[in-house]
C-alpha cells in the first residue's frame, strides 16, 4: 500500500515537472519568435486573461463540453442504428452504405466552413461537426463488429426459433459492444476536435 502510494506521488511528480517544462518551452519559443499573440499567445498572457475573467474560461468550457457530448451522443444513437438498419435491410445496404463509405473518405474537417455557412456560428455547426467525425467511426464500428459474428451462431438461433429481436438482442448486441467500448475513447476525441475546430 505504501509502496503504491509512492508510485503514485511519483508519477504525478512526473507530470508536474513535464506541464512547467512544457509551459517554460512554449513561453521561450513564442518570446524568441515574436509569435503574435492573436495567434499564439504565451502561457503568462493566457494565465493573466484567466485570472482576470475566469468566469468567461468556465462559460466557454460550459459550451465545449456541452457541444462535445451532444455531438457525441447524437452520433452514438444514429451511427449504431444506421449500422443495424444496414444489417437488416438491403435497401439501406444498397443505398446509405455506399454513402457513408463515401463520406469516411472525406476528411471531416474540411466540412466546417460548410457547417458555418449552412448553419451559422453559432453551437448547431459544432454540433453538426462532432456529430460528423463520430457517427461515421461509430457506424463503421458497430458494423464491423455485427458482420464479425459468427454465422454458425446467427444459424442456430435462427433454427432455434429467434427473430431478429432476438438476434439483435442475445447475438449482434453483446459482439458489438465490445467493439464500440474499444473505441468510445477515440470517439470522445473526435467529438471534442470538432468541437474546437
Amino acid at each position: 500500500m505504501k509502496r503504491h502510494f509512492w508510485a503514485r506521488t511519483e508519477r504525478s511528480r512526473q507530470v508536474v515537472v513535464m506541464l512547467i517544462g512544457a509551459a517554460m518551452l512554449w513561453e521561450t519559443v513564442v518570446r524568441v519568435l515574436a509569435v503574435r499573440e492573436f495567434i499564439l499567445p504565451p502561457p503568462s498572457k493566457v494565465l493573466a486573461d484567466f485570472l482576470s475573467a475566469p468566469k468567461y474560461f468556465f462559460t466557454e468550457t460550459f459550451f465545449t463540453v456541452l457541444t462535445t457530448l451532444s455531438g457525441f451522443a447524437m452520433a452514438v444513437v444514429l451511427g449504431v442504428g444506421f449500422a443495424i438498419g444496414i444489417v437488416y435491410s438491403r435497401f439501406l445496404d444498397r443505398t446509405l452504405y455506399t454513402l457513408l463509405v463515401a463520406l469516411n473518405a472525406v476528411p471531416k474537417v474540411a466540412l466546417a466552413p460548410l457547417f458555418v455557412i449552412w448553419l451559422g456560428i453559432g453551437l448547431a455547426s459544432k454540433i453538426a461537426l462532432s456529430f460528423m467525425l463520430v457517427a461515421v467511426l461509430i457506424f463503421f464500428t458497430v458494423y464491423t463488429g455485427i458482420r464479425q459474428v459468427d454465422r454458425k451462431l446467427v444459424e442456430r438461433v435462427i433454427t432455434l426459433g429467434g427473430g431478429r429481436g432476438t438476434l439483435l438482442r442475445e447475438v449482434y448486441m453483446p459482439s458489438v459492444t465490445a467493439w464500440v467500448l474499444g473505441n468510445l475513447k477515440v470517439a470522445v476525441g473526435f467529438a471534442f476536435t470538432g468541437a474546437v475546430v
